[in-house]
């Protein structure tokens, strides 16, 4: 007699669980690698096709079936022979180590092969080519990647310990590229191997050549921070002193404008910050020194006002041409040098602190002129802080910053090339760094980031000094807006060549060490 089913009184609670999120296709490559399946890998790459994964996951199928041929091929004769564990198979294991005793991949999976690890043996070899990568983390700490063709990681070395770094934190330092990213670094690293050469070299050339002139100016800045300070509870009228520092602000921060604007100008001629008709604002137009106006993006490379004039960003560039900022600053120094002899003229300074106003100008004009030449012959490392001008109603501390600013960089070149030359000795034959990429890594490690706290507590004592004489004279010509906050400065991206351009409370500077 059936049994007749008791329905309950009250509705049994039903739990509630979410459904798993589908796997994404980074997700699915691994999966479809870790398990050496080419017609899962095959089926990703018709569901991503267009895209760069759909390629890689082509390419990985393949290649775990050419190997898996390869690996048949080689361990066919051992089982023919009837396995490692007969005489025969025993003979063919030592005619086939002859084969491969020297290919460490091949004779390690052959080892497995003969312990019984059929399964771990066939996954080395169909992983491929084991490729070695430098790289940094987070921290700007080098690390040595060996992956494999599919994009595994097979070992990752902390290069300054020697040890071994586990996943979870090689994840945390920054690390973990999805696999078949690093299978499409593989391919390109190889072709990009020329053009990474070119570029490190471009660059060896370019820091060498600031590390001998920021050696060579830094006595130049020292002196000119000293007179600042000698001056900064003298009785010299505000006007006369606005005059030098003013003089001292432009002057120094000439380079840095013009590594900005240069680099603005690169987006405009890429049609990049800009739509056509668009007003250009009033801060780019005063940072171009465009005459009063109201100027329009014209779409034809260039701008217009409302008159018709227009001006292309041909001219535009040409108006930053080293030559004719270095005449600009020359001529200020012509005029800033008369009026400030017309007022020594009548003034009761002595003759020392008459001696260090004109001291401190001729010093200026000197600072300016050579980072001009420098710039313009060799650009810009993208770590290091040019003396930039900046908008600060107390000029004394404005000239202090920016030369404290400049004589910093000597120590900041010394920094980077110590960090430079222990980094460039863990790459070997056909290996070199991507474009900028120990540059970048520099701005992350602690050596940097040292620099930078040790000048912004100097930046600090500076602007709380006491002194006598305060100055509410406005620039003649516009500079940047005054920051609100410090903000650290960004890495730049790699591969990019605009140089670090910061502002009062981004700067790293500190005085050279005495060798």
């Amino acid at each position: 007699m059936p049994v007749e089913a008791v329905m309950p009184n009250a509705p049994v609670a039903q739990q509630n669980v979410q459904p798993a999120p589908p796997a994404t296709p980074d997700e699915k490559y691994e999966v479809a690698v870790a398990n050496r399946d080419p017609k899962a890998l095959v089926s990703l790459a018709k569901e991503t096709v267009g895209t760069p994964l759909s390629q890689i996951s082509l390419f990985s199928a393949n290649n775990i079936n050419s190997k898996l041929q390869e690996f048949d091929s080689l361990t066919g004769k051992i089982a023919a022979a009837g396995g490692a564990g007969t005489p025969e198979g025993r003979m063919a294991v030592a005619d086939t180590w002859k084969t491969v005793k020297d290919n460490p991949q091949w004779g390690d999976a052959l080892l497995r092969y003969v312990l019984g690890d059929k399964q771990g043996a066939a996954k080395m070899i169909t992983g491929g080519d084991i490729t070695t990568r430098i790289t940094f983390d987070k921290f700007g700490k080098q690390i040595k990647e060996q992956i494999n063709a599919l994009g595994e990681k097979v070992d990752v070395i902390d290069l300054e310990t020697g040890q071994p770094i586990g996943m979870a934190d090689y994840a945390k330092r920054g690390g973990g590229l999805p696999a078949w990213e690093n299978t499409l670094g593989n391919l390109l690293e190889k072709e990009n191997l020329k053009t990474n050469i070119t570029k490190l070299n471009e660059n060896v050339e370019k820091n060498n050549a600031w590390s001998a002139k920021t050696a060579a100016l830094t006595p130049k800045y020292t002196e000119l921070s000293d007179i600042f300070a000698n001056l900064k509870n003298k009785d010299i009228a505000p006007d006369a002193l606005a005059k030098v520092f003013q003089f001292a602000n432009q002057s120094m921060g000439a380079t840095a404008a013009q590594s900005s604007n240069k680099s603005l100008l690169n987006q405009f001629q890429k049609g990049v910050g800009f739509r056509e008709g668009e007003q250009v604002s009033k801060s780019v137009a005063s940072q171009f020194g465009l005459p009063a106006g109201t100027w329009s993006f014209n779409g034809k490379g260039g701008i217009t006002n409302e008159k018709g004039e227009t001006k292309s960003f041909s001219d535009l560039e040409q108006a930053q041409n080293t030559n004719n900022v270095s005449q600009e600053n020359t001529k200020n120094f012509n005029q800033t040098q008369a009026d400030l002899l017309k007022f020594l003229k009548t003034s009761k300074l002595n003759d020392a602190d008459q001696t260090q106003l004109l001291r401190a100008l001729e010093l200026s004009r000197d600072i300016g002129r050579e980072q001009l030449e420098l710039v313009g012959k060799h650009g810009t490392p993208t770590f290091l802080t040019l003396p930039s001008a900046f908008n600060l109603e107390d000029q004394y501390s404005r000239g202090r910053v920016q030369a404290l600013q400049g004589a910093s960089n000597a120590e900041v070149m010394d920094a980077f090339t110590n960090f430079y030359n222990k980094s460039i000795k863990n790459y070997g034959p056909g290996q070199a760094p991507k474009p900028n990429e120990i540059e970048n890594a520099f701005t992350n490690s602690e050596e940097y980031k040292n620099i930078q706290a040790k000048y912004l507590g100097m930046t600090k004592e500076i602007l709380s000094e006491p002194r006598k004489f305060e100055s509410s004279a406005k620039p003649e010509k516009p500079v940047a807006p005054k920051p609100k906050t410090a903000v650290a400065p960004r890495p730049g991206t790699s591969g990019s060549t605009a140089p670090a351009v910061l502002d009062l409370n981004t700067l790293i500077p500190i005085k050279r060490k005495e060798k």
